[in-house]
């Protein structure tokens, strides 16, 4: 009498899962674009009166466009506002399926006081899963560098001029007999 195969049957109730699970994904994401944003979060120590300029990436990993923007806010997307001190180019975009597009974002002290600036950048896309990313922004401002005084500039000229006279001032070093 033959014995029934019971691993046969095993493997192939389980790979039967496995493809009614794997066809579930794939409709929830079959022909709908899916961003990614990278790094989640910025940030930037600068002096005053400094511009500094990173790059995010926002991409694609779904199978169709991915339509994006982004709008600045100082706490939550509902309120959008201008974050003086930031801005990104381009602000808008289109991104083929699988495909990426690199931003700026540029910080700018000028005219800030020294401390800790926070804000939001929010990134609107088509992705029907993720249409608003937040990626916080963080800047913070140190007083500018001392530059050289005018009397320290008129200080060391002082200087060198009385080393010249110093030097004529001993001749050519004549003997007398």
């Amino acid at each position: 009498m033959k014995r029934p195969s019971w691993t046969f049957g095993v493997i192939l109730i389980a790979l039967a899962g496995f493809l009614v699970a794997l066809a579930g994904f794939g409709a929830a994401a079959y022909g709908q674009p899916i961003i990614g944003v990278s790094p989640s979060s910025l940030s930037s120590a600068q002096k005053t009166g400094q511009q500094v300029v990173q790059m995010m990436t926002i991409g694609n990993s779904g199978s169709s466009a991915l339509d994006w923007g982004t709008m600045e806010a100082t706490s939550n997307c509902g309120s959008p506002s201008d974050i003086p001190w930031a801005s990104t180019s381009p602000i808008t975009g289109t991104i083929g399926a699988t495909g990426s597009q690199a931003i700026d974002v540029a910080f700018d002290s000028t005219g800030l006081l020294p401390g800790t600036y926070t804000g939001l950048l929010w990134v609107s896309s088509n992705d029907p899963a993720h249409p608003l990313i937040a990626v916080p922004l963080t800047l913070i401002v140190s007083l500018i560098a001392a530059t050289p005084a005018l009397s320290d500039v008129g200080l060391a000229l002082t200087a060198l001029a009385l080393l010249a006279i110093a030097f004529v001032s001993l001749g050519r070093g004549r003997r007398r007999v």
